[in-house]
């Protein structure tokens, strides 16, 4: 057994496995009572139709009928009714609306990477808590590269990444959630995972003895805590192998079109991010659950139309409209499944994890029929309150993308001159927020 920060680890040889936090271990309880936050982000592409995100303005938060999901979560909600994602000239709608999204640093219009897009939220976030945490940043896609319409390909890096290690420079995703769950679980390297994946074993096989061992020193609630943990691992795995069996679909050099198991990926990814929260593996998470330009049907929620096609409608295409909130809602259902799951989770205080960290989604456009930017683009909020958001609250004054991770940032406990210089550099709400109540 050893000790890293405020969590503790078995290890096997050069394998290492989390372990949730336990209050039988001593630990320092200052730093516990001052730790930092962490941020979860999902990006959902092509907006919606119009102003279908924004709630009517008053005294309550009123969630629109077609995002009827999201009722069950409404008292973790904070949800922003009015946000703008102005940066970036030249071609590309939907190239504009996906990668600055939580970069927020102007897309050029002589296409050169290095002057377009800058240092993401959750790199940032990620750099800043690295000594709190076993990993970086954790960036998750669905599988396959969306590529570009004729007019835009010099940004079609815009499509596939929302995460910039620095300008130009996109962090390298991962679309498989067994690599996904060997290397930030079971300390493997992204180069060597073929090797490890082709043992095909469990990682918990490499520590049965030692948590068997562990059970003997720890207390009931602990030792039940521990059970519960491995019993997560074990489903988890279970899930993600049925899912590669069936095949290959989830690898990330597969080209999914009208793919049958799409769902089943994007369940499993929501599963990994559930107990990546559960084990604080990272300080940052972002899953772009579908890609901005996506063809992709969704035949599991009646929609058997390529994504892209049903969003250019106008007011009186009531049947594509239709199909377009069964997506949205498909991804509020997604989201508040996470939240659900997330806030049953306790920490050794007793208290919801949920209350410690930001769970967020949403899109990068407004209008997908205009790719409008300028205003009622989709995005909420969930959790967070030991670190101060405000719950069940709308906030209607227009912003920025670009405060809404400043924002995020100064919540989860970032340096207030790396907030400062972040972006567009348009400052955080946080005293806006305190005013709601």
């Amino acid at each position: 057994m050893i000790r890293m920060g405020r969590r503790n680890f078995l290890t096997h040889g050069s394998k290492i496995m989390l372990l949730p936090l336990m209050e039988s271990f001593a630990f320092d309880r200052a730093f516990a009572a001052e730790k930092s936050g962490a941020w979860v982000h999902m990006y959902f592409p092509m907006g919606c139709f119009g102003t279908d995100w924004t709630p009517p303005t008053g005294p309550a938060l009123t969630i629109p009928a077609f995002l009827s999901p999201l009722k069950p979560i409404q008292s973790k909600l904070m949800w922003m009714g009015d946000v703008a994602n102005n940066p970036g000239e030249g071609n590309g709608g939907h190239e504009m609306a996906a990668g600055p999204s939580i970069a927020t640093y102007p897309q050029k219009r002589n296409g050169k990477y290095d002057k377009s897009y800058d240092t993401s939220a959750d790199q940032l976030i990620a750099t800043n808590f690295k000594s709190e945490y076993p990993n970086g940043a954790m960036v998750l896609s669905r599988p396959g590269f969306q590529a570009a319409a004729d007019c835009c390909h010099a940004f079609e890096a815009g499509l596939n990444y929302i995460s910039w290690q620095a300008q130009g420079k996109p962090s390298p995703k991962i679309s498989d959630p067994v690599v996904a769950i060997k290397q930030f679980f079971g300390g493997d390297k992204v180069d060597s995972i073929a090797a490890t994946l082709a043992d095909n074993k469990s990682c918990l096989d490499y520590f049965t003895k030692e948590a068997t061992a562990l059970k003997a020193k720890i207390s009931s609630q602990d030792s039940q805590r521990l059970e519960q943990y491995t019993e997560a691992v074990r489903e988890y795995e279970k899930k993600v192998s049925n899912v590669q069996s069936n095949g290959g679909e989830c690898r990330s050099d597969v080209k999914i079109q009208n793919d049958p198991n799409f769902f089943k990926h994007q369940n499993a990814m929501f599963d990994l991010m559930a107990l990546a929260i559960q084990c604080s593996v990272s300080p940052a998470i972002t899953y772009i659950m579908d890609f901005e330009f996506s063809f992709q049907s969704y035949g599991d929620v009646g929609v058997n139309d390529g994504f892209h096609n049903i969003t250019h409608h106008t007011a009186g295409d009531t049947a594509l409209i239709d199909m377009h909130r069964k997506i949205n809602a498909h991804y509020a259902s997604q989201f508040a499944r996470l939240v659900s799951k997330v806030d049953k989770l306790t920490d050794i205080q007793g208290g919801s994890i949920l209350d410690d960290i930001i769970i967020s989604m949403g899109s990068g456009m407004a209008d997908s029929n205009a790719h409008t930017r300028a205003g009622n683009i989709p995005f909420i909020m969930a959790g967070g309150k030991n670190l101060g958001l405000p719950q069940n609250k709308l906030y209607s004054p227009k912003v920025e993308m670009s405060q809404l991770m400043q924002t995020i940032m100064t919540y989860v406990g970032m340096p207030a001159a790396t907030v400062a210089n972040y972006g567009l550099k348009t400052g955080s709400l946080n005293e806006a927020f305190k005013k709601l109540g």
